[in-house]
């Protein structure tokens, strides 16, 4: 490889990065600014953090560990998906088990909704699991998802 494709190849790495960055922190503002609870909830998270740091900035492995922000930045990834479709290249023919017609063939795309595995009901994510343990959130989710 040549330098301008390294180079090219960096810039797009780092504006990806930031552009799907910026999209969950736009969505995890939204979820806080529509739903007044959620924040207070995690403003509290955020507080005690603080207090445990004698009154400072959270170190890394203290914010690793603010269950509740995790939870609202996993569910706001699996709601608000930053990438949309999976696409990959099959390595070897392949019949999809429980369906004998079905068969996808060496080299052939394949592309897959990420939307379809995230709100799949049948698929609970480490997120939605988590859930439970909130009802405040749980109720939000059922909320967005019901459209009301």
């Amino acid at each position: 490889m040549d330098l301008v494709t390294v180079g090219a190849t960096a810039l797009i790495m780092l504006i990806a990065g930031y552009d799907t960055t910026g999209q969950t922190l736009a969505y995890v503002g939204y979820i806080l600014a529509t739903h007044p609870e959620i924040q207070d909830k995690l403003c509290e998270e955020v507080d005690e953090a603080c207090e445990a740091s004698g009154g400072n900035m959270p170190g890394y492995a203290a914010i690793q560990e603010m269950e509740y922000l995790d939870m609202l930045i996993h569910e706001t990834l699996r709601r608000y998906t930053a990438i949309g479709v999976l696409m990959r290249v099959c390595t070897e023919d392949y019949a999809l088990p429980g369906y004998p017609n079905v068969k996808i063939k060496k080299d052939h795309d394949l592309h897959v909704p990420v939307c379809g595995i995230h709100m799949d009901p049948r698929l609970p994510t480490r997120a939605a699991i988590a859930l439970h343990q909130d009802p405040i959130i749980l109720d939000v989710v059922l909320q967005v998802l019901s459209g009301s």
